[in-house]
């Protein structure tokens, strides 16, 4: 019978399932049943949770069809599959159909019988098995390595930070080779600049960039699956920073005002959630239509609006650059600078519901109400020290040393002027006098006008707030009086 031999091996050093010692065992039965191999698929490397059809040496070799050969042999059964669904497919749907049989040299199995089919499923049910139970211990290994503090491999989720041996383990350190372009991203996004010239810069892609900003490994937390690693008492683990908490907070701060123009459609005005209508305070969208041949545009609401203002988008686009000039001549761009909180209602709800669950099942399953007692009080008295030690965050708005136009004039598309725009909050309400003229007016936060104030260059780089600032729960900067200039 004319086979082709498949082999594979998860890792090099697993000497019982080697592939030279699977190649032996084979090419011993091929010649004790005058068997003729026409073809081997070596697969090192490969899990046997992927697909048999899906190993690129098998791939090639089962694309032979045909009369070339009419089984597939290998060392064990394992070795082939080790996903039930994975073998019946195979073997229903395509041995089956095209006359080709599985023939397993440890287990004695020949596909070719009814005996040989059943004795092969009941294999690889137990194979299935086995690769189960070893993810589990797997992850439960990683998990155990993670919560003691070591290092479980991979370096793209722990940007900042190198693998360095402690004893029997590695530890995370932070990367003196890394922790610069880290600090200095940082430092760029904070100080307003895109995320598109960032991330251009250190060579990242945009959505990469963004995950690893957001990462709470920067401020030396451990995490597991995405969540915080915490001791006994609730609080996080934590190893060597790479960012402050300060630091990062403002980061946190300043990825979200970037975030404001999510789900822009590809066709809108560069100028999409920056200008609104002063008449009804809602968002403005562009249409653009072609009348005799030239475009026309204006801003206007979404179809069914009750307000039915509209402005000439060119005229109203032109407007923009002076009103900003007027309105933030030698004005220093605010910052936001966050305190971090302590939220301890994770470690708050799971010791409440160690309480519920003693207070439930302890004394039913053998426990004294006196030994009850005190484990119940040991955990309120946590729960009360974590309720004492919770704050909210905190926001407040200090001036950098850059100026407003400064960065401005610095931008030269729409886009990167409106997401500077968005940035700072800033909106830019439409308006029509009595004569028909647009009027822009310039607001931050949630709608208030912006402020005019006091000369602000003696507050550049002081540790003073800015005058007149109020800033909400969500970081927003308003202010109070008029900045609208007329078109």
């Amino acid at each position: 019978m004319r086979l082709v031999a498949v082999e594979r091996i998860s890792r090099d050093k697993d000497e019982s399932t080697s592939v030279d010692t699977q190649d032996a065992g084979i090419t011993g039965y091929a010649g004790t049943y005058n068997h003729k191999i026409v073809a081997t698929a070596v697969d090192p490397g490969v899990s046997g949770g992927v697909p048999i059809r899906d190993r690129p040496d098998v791939a090639e070799v089962l694309a032979l069809v045909g009369d070339a050969w009419e089984g597939v042999i290998m060392y064990k059964l394992d070795r082939g599959f080790r996903d039930l669904l994975d073998y019946l497919k195979f073997e229903r749907e395509f041995c089956r159909p095209n006359g080709k049989v599985i023939i397993s040299v440890m287990e004695g199995i020949d596909t070719s019988t009814p005996a040989g089919r059943q004795m092969a499923q009941r294999y690889v049910e137990h194979a299935e098995w086995e690769l189960e139970r070893m993810r589990e211990r797997r992850s439960d290994a990683a998990e155990r390595l993670i919560k003691n503090g070591y290092y479980n491999g991979g370096t793209a989720k722990h940007w900042g930070y190198k693998p360095e041996r402690d004893g029997n383990h590695y530890r995370l350190v932070p990367d003196p080779a890394v922790v610069p372009d880290v600090q200095a991203a940082a430092a760029s996004i904070i100080s307003g600049k895109s995320l598109l010239q960032v991330s251009a810069a250190l060579g990242i892609p945009p959505t990469t960039l963004t995950s690893r900003l957001r990462s709470a490994e920067l401020k030396g937390w451990i995490t597991w699956k995405g969540e915080p690693v915490r001791d006994a008492d609730g609080m996080p683990v934590l190893r060597e920073q790479v960012l402050d908490d300060a630091t990062w907070a403002r980061l946190q701060a300043a990825l979200s005002a970037r975030s404001a123009g999510k789900g822009v459609p590809k066709d809108a005005t560069s100028w999409f959630g920056v200008i609104w209508c002063a008449a009804c305070g809602e968002k403005l969208y562009m249409a653009r239509y072609r009348d005799n041949g030239v475009l026309r545009q204006y801003y206007r609401h979404r179809t069914g609006s009750v307000c039915t203002e509209r402005f000439n988008g060119f005229r109203l686009e032109e407007r923009i650059d002076p009103s900003v000039r007027r309105v933030f001549q030698d004005v220093y761009i605010p910052e936001i600078r966050a305190g971090a909180g302590v939220d301890n209602s994770e470690a708050i709800t799971r010791a409440e519901e160690s309480i519920h669950d003693l207070e439930d099942n302890f004394i039913a399953s053998g426990g004294s109400a006196e030994a009850l007692g005190r484990m119940t009080s040991r955990l309120e008295s946590r729960v009360a020290r974590l309720r004492d030690e919770e704050k909210p965050a905190s926001t407040k708005a200090r001036l950098t040393s850059e100026l407003i136009l400064d960065r401005w004039d610095s931008l030269t598309s729409p886009e990167e002027r409106a997401q500077f725009l968005r940035s700072l909050h800033v909106r830019l309400f439409a308006r029509k006098d009595a004569g028909g003229r647009v009027w822009l007016e310039v607001r931050q936060g949630s709608g208030r006008r912006r402020h005019g104030g006091p000369d602000l260059a003696e507050f550049a780089g002081s540790d003073d707030d800015w005058p007149g600032l109020v800033v909400d729960a969500d970081g927003r900067i308003s202010g109070g009086a008029d900045g609208a200039v007329a078109s």
